[in-house]
């Protein structure tokens, strides 16, 4: 299972994606730019 933690700051959001029950860190400073 995965668990995804995001926040958003303005246009850009970053995330942080966890193997849950083994507690690593799958992805790390991943961005997602919002546009219009």
């Amino acid at each position: 299972m995965l668990r995804t933690e995001m926040w958003r700051n303005g246009n850009v959001v970053s995330f942080r994606v966890r193997i849950l029950g083994r507690d690593i860190v799958a992805i790390d400073n991943g961005r997602a730019l919002i546009r219009n």
